[in-house]
This record gives structure tokens, sequence and C-alpha cells, in this order.
């Protein structure tokens, strides 16, 4: 496949990157609006209506953002490409079709064509869009970027021809199965919790998320409790169970392998383990920690993924409801506070203490039980594992452009939060031993792709490191 399902994944963290800025200015919005500034109420409107904007355009943003992100060069035709793409898909399927009653009932029919400007139809013609661009490329046809143009609107006809008659039937299946999970009531939100963290390693916990976080089978977690859209106490069930697991959890077994790590390595893993909590407790960036040890010790994470599953089950079944935009840390927190949908968000806290023991007590007695190694607990062998700390951001770009055997071993370089993702022409000439030197917190080989943990200098790294492969 030209288009991996991980590549799908990570693409799809750009677009969601948007909702932090959509939050903050609804979040504004409800806070003015409640505390009944007269003079500020005009100012409230607009924040509102500006935040509930971009909440309606995601469609839209996810179709460009998908394509940005799976680019692979001149990025920003494939974002073009994939606006006209996504637009003239809308536009076509704007007016229902007669014959789709034939697949289900006319109500039903028009209300999926209603709500064709969804997630997943952005996810969809975003994909395409790049697979069509690749195809172009891969084939050499010679086309212009006005050709390709037309290449691809010539598919996205075939496509919307297609959805004319598929997308009614496949709408009324999915809204059946959005219906079945969530008719689980919290067991289908602990089950979501789990598989969220459990997917992670491989990226797609992201295309799970646009399952229960978006407007793809009607469930809308995210749009509907920042738009003030849903049922009080229910609406925000798969989200605030991630409160209690980044915010008291994940600095809990930051703690716990701390303590738990070998005396003459405290000093070196205090500062990661430090700033790993600090991260997840304030932002809900949890990806340096987690990938500190989910391939090291793979128990532990097992123990992170059931906990997360509990924790969501836990606030679904208490109806203790908070939302975030982002991540699930203190500043979406705050926010979500002065949200409608809001529902007994402050007993949130008293979950914190029990989900900081669970985790504490779990990771030690693994750790210790199981002689697990995390990150301070590695064989000692006279060598240190090498992290960033103050050193110079363009050496350690160098030190990973030589452990992967220079920019003529290298095809493709990509970013996401933490990690760096190298596509290598010949996996055999990677150093491990530089990699390490270079300050990389993990590192993972899926055949020709390594994917490389630096925490949150990894975009920096990256910068550096295309201007090198550019050059």
């Amino acid at each position: 496949m030209m288009v991996k399902l991980k590549d799908i994944g990570r693409s799809l963290q750009l677009p969601v990157s948007i909702f932090p800025l959509a939050a903050l200015l609804n979040g504004l919005g409800y806070l003015i609006e409640r505390m009944d500034w007269r003079v500020l109420n005009v100012a409230a409107v607009l924040l509102k209506s500006v935040g509930t904007m971009i909440l309606n355009e995601m469609p839209l943003i996810f179709a460009v953002g998908i394509a940005y992100g799976l680019g692979k060069e001149k990025k920003g035709t494939y974002a073009v490409n994939a606006l006209f793409c996504f637009l003239m898909v809308k536009g076509v399927l704007s007016f229902s079709s007669p014959l789709s009653f034939f697949i289900v009932s006319a109500a039903q029919a028009r209300e999926a064509f209603e709500h064709i400007n969804n997630q997943f139809i952005g996810i969809l013609v975003g994909v395409l869009s790049v697979v069509m661009m690749q195809f172009i490329k891969r084939r050499k046809f010679g086309m212009n970027s006005s050709g390709a143009l037309l290449f691809c609107a010539a598919g996205m006809l075939v496509l919307s021809l297609l959805l004319y008659f598929v997308w009614p039937f496949c709408y009324v299946f999915l809204i059946e199965v959005g219906e079945w999970i969530s008719g689980l009531g919290a067991a289908g939100a602990g089950i979501y919790g789990f598989l969220n963290r459990l997917l992670l390693p491989i990226g797609m916990h992201h295309t799970l998320n646009s399952v229960f976080w978006f407007d793809v089978v009607g469930i809308n977690d995210i749009g509907n409790f920042w738009s003030g859209k849903g049922i009080l106490g229910v609406t925000g069930m798969y989200q605030a169970g991630f409160y209690p697991i980044m915010m008291a959890g994940v600095p809990a077994m930051a703690l716990a392998m701390y303590r738990t790590s070998y005396t003459s390595q405290k000093r070196t893993v205090r500062s990661f383990y430090l700033s790993s909590a600090l991260a997840s407790l304030f932002t809900g960036i949890t990806e340096p920690l987690e990938f500190s040890f989910m391939f090291q010790a793979p128990l532990l994470y097992l123990f992170h993924c059931i906990l997360t599953g509990f924790s969501l089950f836990l606030c679904a079944s208490l109806q203790w409801i908070a939302g975030f935009s982002f991540s699930a840390g203190v500043i979406d927190y705050l926010l979500s506070l002065t949200m409608p949908l809001a529902h007994h968000p402050l007993s949130l806290l008293l979950l914190f203490p029990l989900f900081f023991v669970l985790y504490y007590v779990c990771f030690t007695f693994a750790i210790r039980r199981f002689h697990l190694h995390p990150y301070g607990r590695e064989k000692e062998s006279g060598e240190e594992k090498g992290r960033i700390s103050n050193r110079d951001i363009n050496a350690v770009a160098r030190e990973l452009l030589q452990a992967c055997g220079g920019e003529a071993n290298i095809i493709h370089v990509t970013c996401c939060i933490t990690r760096i993702r190298v596509e290598l022409k010949d996996p055999q000439r990677f150093d491990f031993q530089q990699l390490k030197d270079s300050g990389a917190i993990e590192y993972q080989m899926y055949g020709n792709e390594a994917q490389i943990v630096y925490g949150v200098q990894a975009e920096y790294i990256y910068d550096i490191l295309q201007n090198y492969c550019l050059s």
C-alpha cells in the first residue's frame, strides 16, 4: 500500500491539533458569558462563533491536514489538491440521490446526505487524493499541476458516484455500530479507553479516536461537548476518564520508574521523568514517557492500557464529565469547567489520588517482581543511555543523520509531536550505537522505517534534519 494505516494515524495529529484553538475560543466565550459582563457580551458571542466555525469545518481541515501530512514532497501541492477534491465531493453530494432510496428509506437517505460533511469523508478524500497524486508521480505521466488536478477530479467524480449509492447504506451501518458501542454505556467507554492506549505504539489510536471523538458515526463527543450540544452526564464520557490518567496516573508511573531506577542512574533519569510528568500534567502529552518503556517493558504498558480503560469506565459510570480539546491536561481541564455539558467536573479530582496510588503500586510491584528494565534500570555496562539535555540541537541532528547512513540513505523524513520517522534505502546501514549517543529516548524498526523518540525536541531536530536532506 502506498499509504500505510499507521501513516494515516500519524497524519491525523495535524488536523487534531487545531482543536486547542477552538477550545480556547469557546472556553473564553462561555467564561465571559457566565460572568455576565454585559459590556463584553459581544466579545463572548464573537469568540463562541469563531470557535464553533472551526469545529464545523473540521472535515475540510481533516482532508487538507491528512494530505499535507502524507505528502512526501511539495506538501503544499498535496494540500491544495485535497482541498479541491473535498469541495468537489461535497458539491456533488449536496443533492441526495433518488436511486439511494432503493437501499434505505427516503428519510434515511436524506439524513445520510445531510451528514456527508463529516470527518470520515474528510479522511477518505484526503487519503485518496494523496494516493492519486502518488500514482501520477510513480507512473511518470509527465502531467503538470493542472493535469494532475484534472486526473484527481476524474477520480473524485467516480468516488462521488460510488458514494451516491454506497454512502446511505454505510451511514446507516455506521450509525448502528456506533449506537451499539455507545449502547454499552460505561463498559463501551472502558473498552475504548483500553484500545486507545493499546493502539498508540502503531499510531492507529488516532483512527480509533476519530470514531468516538468526531462526527463519523454520530457520536462526535468532542465537537458536541465544546459546542454545548449533547446530553448532560453522557456527552464527554469518551474524554473524562483520561484526566485521572494524564494528570495523576502518568506522573505516578514516572515517580515509580524513577524510584525503582538504579542508584547510579538516578541523576541521569531524574530530569527526563520530571519533564515527562509535567508534560503529561499540564498538556496531556504522554508519548515521551510511554515510548520510554512500551518496548522495553511491555507488561507495564499492558497495565497502563488496563488502568486507562478502568478510568474511562469509572468516570462514565459516575457521570463525572469534563471534556478536552487536544489532550487531558490542566489547561484543557480548566477550560472545560466553564462548558455547559461539564457534569461534576470537580468530582474528577477525587479520582486523582486513587489512580496515583494504583499506578505507583502496580508499576513499582511489577518492576521489582518481574525484574523489568525501563529507563533507569538498564543492565549496567558502564554506558549510559543517551539523552538530550542542553546539547546543541544541530549536533544531535548531525549525529542522527550519520546514524541513518547519511542523507543519501534517507528516502523520507516525517515528524509528529515527540518522534521522528525516517524511511531508509538500506536499513543495514543504520547505526544503533550512534543513534543511542545522539540522545534518542527509544527507537523501533519497522522494515526499512526507523521510528525514533526524542521527546519534545523532536520537531526542532526534524526541521534541521530536513534542511540537511533537502540541501
